[in-house]
């Protein structure tokens, strides 16, 4: 992609940028939030990512993805969230999971996906992020 950020500001991105470097309600910790979301849903689904990232409330996992314009794949994950029928805040590790066993039913299983579509849009999303800061993630070490 022409337009694609250069190889080291995203993989600093990629690999050296945390949620909690940054404060809350910033773009770069929207697209923190966004680049762990696509990560770990892409490798276990979006179950996993809830499991995986209990620090973070999963209504500020919804506001990172609409923030960062990855407007799919938080439709998909508001729809997990509403059929879950009950907040998701942030909590130990061991209650995170307690939750998600008493409120994940089978029905969910079939939505536990990051579409292809959703996927791609977030990626582009989180390249767009990256390009309009390059200069700070290609200096993070």
């Amino acid at each position: 992609m022409a337009d694609s950020p250069s190889i080291e500001a995203w993989n600093n991105f990629v690999t050296c940028s945390q949620p909690s470097d940054y404060q809350a309600g910033s773009s770069k910790r929207s697209a923190a939030i966004a680049s762990l979301y696509m990560g770990l849903a892409n490798n276990g689904g979006i179950n996993s990512f809830l499991t995986c990232s209990s620090e973070l409330d999963a209504a500020e996992v919804l506001q990172a993805l609409v923030s960062v314009g990855a407007l799919k794949a938080a439709q998909e994950l508001g729809l997990v969230l509403r059929e879950l029928g009950t907040p998701v805040p942030s909590s130990s590790e061991e209650d995170r999971f307690r939750l998600l066993e008493r409120h994940w039913s089978d029905a969910l299983d079939e939505h536990d996906v990051l579409s292809a579509e959703a996927d791609e849009e977030l990626l582009r999303a989180l390249q767009r992020h990256v390009r309009q800061h390059e200069a700070f993630y290609a200096a993070l070490k």
